[in-house]
C-alpha cells in the first residue's frame, strides 16, 4: 500500500515537471533568441525530456505493481488512448527539441534566429499543450473503467 501512495506521488510530481517545463518552453519561446536564452530552452527541454521518460516508467509500473493490476490498465480502452496520447506529445516535441540544439549551435558559431522559427517553435509547443489537455480526461475515464 505504502509504495502504490510513494509511486502515486512520484507520479504527480513528475506530471507537474513536464507541465512546468513545457509551459516554460511556450513562455520563453517568443520574439528575439539570444544565447542564453536558448541554453535555457535546452535545459528546460531536457527536464521535459527527463520528466517525460520517468513519468512513463512510473505510470508502467503503477500499472503493473498497483491495486488495479495490469489486466484492468491493457484491457481499458481509455488507458491505450492516453499512452497514445503521450506517444503523440513525444512525437511532436522532436521539431522543437531539435530547434533547440540548431539553435544553440547558430548562436555559438555567431548566426541569429529568425523570428519565423521561433513562431513555428512555439505552435508545436501548443500541440504538445493541446494533446496534454486529453490525457486527464482520459485518465478519469480510464480510472471509473469507462470504456471496459
Amino acid at each position: 500500500m505504502i509504495v502504490d501512495a510513494v509511486m502515486s506521488m512520484l507520479h504527480w510530481w513528475l506530471v507537474i515537471a513536464l507541465i512546468a517545463a513545457l509551459v516554460s518552453e511556450m513562455n520563453l519561446c517568443r520574439g528575439q533568441i539570444d544565447a542564453p536564452l536558448a541554453r535555457r530552452l535546452a535545459r528546460i527541454d531536457m527536464v521535459y525530456g527527463i520528466s517525460a521518460i520517468l513519468l512513463l516508467i512510473v505510470g508502467f509500473g503503477r500499472a503493473m505493481m498497483g491495486p488495479k493490476g495490469w489486466a484492468f490498465y491493457s484491457g481499458n480502452p481509455m488507458f491505450w488512448i492516453k499512452i497514445g496520447l503521450f506517444m503523440a506529445i513525444a512525437l511532436a516535441s522532436i521539431g522543437p527539441t531539435l530547434q533547440f540544439a540548431r539553435w544553440n549551435k547558430r548562436l555559438r558559431a555567431g548566426g541569429t534566429v529568425a523570428a519565423d522559427q521561433v513562431l513555428g517553435v512555439r505552435k508545436w509547443i501548443h500541440r504538445e499543450m493541446l494533446l496534454l489537455i486529453a490525457i486527464p480526461i482520459a485518465a478519469a475515464l480510464m480510472a471509473r473503467g469507462i470504456g471496459l
